[in-house]
């Protein structure tokens, strides 16, 4: 049980015999005894010993009620230090995720270890205050349990001084804090803070072009009286979406997987575009995948007229 135990329930005895009439009194009790019900929560809270012993001590000096004013503080005194001592407690102490592939919006597997047997977990966004409660049977949770050493056990037999909650979640990029729920007890005052940010996927692609018959390159000419058709060839990973072709004067080309060509772990995109004299310039060839629309410093084209014979 909790450290100082009988120390607590001799000090409430007294509480009770000195009939001590304070509205905070009915509040130390219930905090007696969710402190008792949370022993395994509470055992790294050296500070509140030595303030215990001294409220203590102030009650048995009193016992015989010659002091009343004194009997009063201590009750408050014990009142505040069971409060300091509930307001200080965020049971879900750590979270594991793989942020190395965290690259956009998209469900992840999250591993909270959390104190104790809780009956839910909660996921609050900071911004907006949102939540999102699982209780430890919900179908998208599971629990595994051990004890102080480490040591898997069965929750059904042995109270856990940890557990390891695991469950895939859907989050953008934000601020997050992560609260447990006790049987017979209100959630935690505090919780586990979650920071996510995107990293940004680039895919490495290859990007050229030709004129008509001509060999693939990095730059092309054009005809200018009537313009000339642009075919462009890119290899991409599997993963990307479209590609756009952006033009220097602004103008886009935009192209979804039904140009390409499945080869392997790649895609292989071939689409020809019409290119005019107010089209020369610098053509760069965006991908988009999870991280949205992106480009390689080369993946441009330079496009320009063909001099005239």
């Amino acid at each position: 049980g909790l450290p100082y135990k009988k120390t607590y329930e001799r000090a409430r005895a007294m509480i009770d015999q000195n009939t001590i009439k304070l509205q905070a009194q009915d509040e130390a009790r219930q905090i007696v005894s969710e402190a008792s019900l949370d022993a395994h929560e509470r055992r790294q809270q050296a500070g509140f010993q030595a303030a215990a012993e001294g409220i203590a001590r102030d009650l048995i000096n009193n016992k015989a009620g010659t002091n009343q004013a004194s009997i009063n503080d201590a009750a408050a005194a014990l009142t505040e230090a069971f409060n300091a001592l509930k307001l200080s407690t965020a049971n879900v102490v750590s979270v594991d995720y793989a942020a190395d592939t965290y690259f956009a919006k998209g469900t992840m597997t999250y591993s909270f270890k959390v104190n104790g047997a809780a009956s839910k977990i909660q996921v609050i966004t900071n911004a907006t205050g949102a939540t999102r409660t699982y209780d430890r049977y919900h179908e998208k949770v599971t629990i595994k349990s051990y004890n102080e050493n480490g040591e898997e056990v069965d929750y059904a037999t042995t109270a856990p001084a940890y557990e390891i909650w695991t469950l895939d979640l859907t989050l953008a990029a934000g601020g997050y804090t992560v609260k447990a729920k006790y049987p017979g007890n209100g959630w935690d005052n505090e919780g586990l803070e979650l920071n996510l940010e995107y990293a940004t996927y680039q895919p490495t692609y290859t990007v050229e072009a030709k004129v008509d018959d001509g060999e693939f390159g990095k730059t092309v000419e054009i005809e200018k009286k009537h313009g000339s058709a642009v075919t462009f060839r890119t290899v991409t990973p599997s993963n990307v979406t479209k590609i756009q072709l952006a033009l220097e004067n602004g103008k886009t080309s935009t192209y979804t997987a039904e140009n390409a060509v499945a080869d392997g772990d790649t895609l292989v995109w071939t689409v020809t575009r019409t290119f005019r004299s107010g089209d020369v310039g610098t053509c760069t060839v965006k991908t988009k995948s999870i991280s949205g629309w992106t480009a390689m410093d080369d993946a441009v084209i330079t496009v320009a007229l063909a001099q005239a014979e």
